[in-house]
């Protein structure tokens, strides 16, 4: 994931995150890792809200739902995602299995963490 997100920043793209993880913990991984690279940040308290999150992160930095592409490894991202209007990107290594990820019906499954750049590239 590390050198898909440095490339994702060398071709110009911004980025961010919406977690209902504590903030200090997150930004310590980030580090600890050399991936405090986000452009963009949003933490949520309930892990319940994820709709909310996303609609409070777009708002937050007037960004465009036309705009922004949501990747995120589980069934609930999705949901969520798509009912804010967004094209999404479900992952196969994260948390739900990518029979569970192909109920929500996200625009596209990927395997690989290099496959967001091909999707990014043809959308």
């Amino acid at each position: 994931m590390k050198e898909t997100l440095s490339l994702l920043k060398q071709e110009g793209y911004k980025i961010g995150f919406t977690t209902s993880n504590n903030q200090v913990v997150m930004n310590e991984f980030l580090t600890n890792h050399s991936i405090n690279i986000f452009d963009y940040s949003h933490f949520s308290f309930s892990p319940l809200s994820k709709s909310k999150d996303i609609s409070s992160f777009l708002k937050k930095y007037d960004l465009k739902k036309e705009n922004v592409v949501y990747v995120g490894d589980e069934l609930r991202d999705i949901k969520a995602a798509k009912k804010n209007g967004l094209f999404c990107i479900a992952v196969s290594w994260g948390f739900d299995s990518v029979e569970l990820l192909n109920t929500g019906r996200a625009d596209k499954v990927i395997t690989q963490p290099k496959e967001i750049v091909d999707v990014l590239s043809r959308i």
